[in-house]
């Protein structure tokens, strides 16, 4: 805690007694260790819930050629949870995704994107998904994606797709 600070038990936040504004301080605890993160701006706070949330508008409208505005060359983008492979690179992804023809959800919905910074300029992202397939019944997904800043701005560079079987409550394999 910073001098003159008193902490907020209720936010996580320090309030300042002197202005009254609240700044967030972001840790992470290893053992003994503690390290201050890097801090997002609101902007790109902004920007990667665009970006996480543009894959589905891309996808479900067939606009499989701008698939670099969401990923790097190099994307590594693992399905085998839910059955698929890791695919290696934009130009696979866009082939697997023609391959799957009329199987390719007609909705990628997303929601509840929870981000975590890292000293290293990249950001974890997780967030829930939800496809809706032609006959109406419908998946739930989770994305683990890393995000990286590049000179065209922030991009995934690795995403994991892992599928939601269980609800709460129920035993394993229910």
């Amino acid at each position: 805690m910073q001098p003159g600070k008193s902490p907020d038990r209720r936010s996580g936040h320090e309030e300042s007694p002197e202005d009254g504004e609240s700044e967030i301080v972001c840790r992470v605890t290893a053992g003994f260790n503690e390290r201050t993160l890097m801090t997002l701006t609101a902007e790109d706070r902004t920007a990667i819930a665009e970006l996480i949330s543009l894959h589905g508008h891309l996808f479900d409208g067939g606009e499989l050629d701008r698939m670099h505005e969401l990923f790097t060359t190099d994307v590594t983008y693992d399905v085998t949870d839910i059955g698929g492979v890791s695919i290696e690179g934009v130009a696979a992804l866009r082939d697997a995704a023609l391959a799957m023809g009329e199987l390719n959800p007609v909705g990628h919905h997303v929601t509840n994107i929870v981000l975590t910074e890292f000293a290293d300029g990249q950001v974890h992202a997780r967030s829930k998904g939800i496809g809706i397939r032609s006959d109406g019944t419908c998946a739930s997904v989770t994305y683990e994606d890393t995000i990286s800043r590049s000179d065209q701005g922030w991009r995934i560079s690795h995403r994991k797709v892992l599928a939601r079987r269980t609800p709460l409550g129920a035993p394993a394999g229910a």
